[in-house]
């Protein structure tokens, strides 16, 4: 492992969707997310009923209303049952590029297979700073990964996220890492799973117009 910022490193454990551009090329099948992190249709996708069988948790269980297909996803209520950070320290991934290691943790009562998880970094200030992108000139505010398959430990081993497991996968490259960071909030905000009982769920901040610009405390 590799520290960039010495000091105070520490990303923000936070509950909790995603926009910068690496997100098109590390994303799978839902790599065209809008930028308030909502799923957006995809042909591919075929509708489900989001009504899961065996006792398993549905839209209503998570407060939310909606239908919990990939086209219209259950519109869930905050806090979101996961719990993200940024290590603080950054780990090679398969191309053995440097990048930062977030640490997820589900609360969930299935495998979770579909997310989107993003990330916004600050100064000491806590002024929000901008990524710097791999490709292009345009920096963004917030780096988003979305798609299938997106909860896979850097480490070889795991390729989905179990209910209350652990794992830290591939975040924001080094590279595109805002000058200046003194620290890192990541948020959960959009996950599912599309084996059997599908069901698409989003965090619902009908307050929140903008979904890249977040405080350093967090949304309200």
């Amino acid at each position: 492992m590799k520290k960039l910022i010495p000091g105070a490193l520490a990303g923000l454990a936070l509950l909790s969707v995603a926009c910068g551009g690496e997100s098109a090329s590390t994303a799978s099948a839902s790599a065209a997310a809008s930028a308030a992190a909502s799923p957006a249709a995809k042909s591919s996708d075929p509708a489900s009923t989001a009504k899961p069988a065996g006792g398993k948790k549905t839209c209503a269980d998570y407060g939310g209303a909606g239908d919990g297909t990939f086209e219209k996803p259950c519109d869930a209520t905050a806090p979101s049952p996961f719990e993200a950070k940024w290590t603080g320290a950054f780990e090679q991934n398969s191309s053995k590029e440097e990048v930062m290691a977030l640490e997820v943790t589900s609360k969930t009562d299935h495998d979770v297979t579909w997310g989107v998880v993003s990330v916004w970094c600050y100064d000491k200030a806590g002024t929000q700073l901008e990524f710097v992108p791999m490709v292009g000139a345009t920096k963004f505010k917030r780096w988003y990964k979305t798609g299938t398959g997106i909860f896979r430990s850097l480490k070889p081993g795991k390729s989905k996220l179990a209910p209350g497991d652990t794992l830290v996968m591939e975040g924001p490259n080094k590279k595109t890492l805002p000058e200046g960071s003194d620290s890192c909030a990541v948020e959960v905000t959009g996950w599912g799973w599309e084996e059997g009982d599908k069901l698409y769920s989003r965090l619902n901040r009908p307050n929140v117009a903008n979904m890249d610009i977040r405080p350093k405390e967090g949304f309200k």
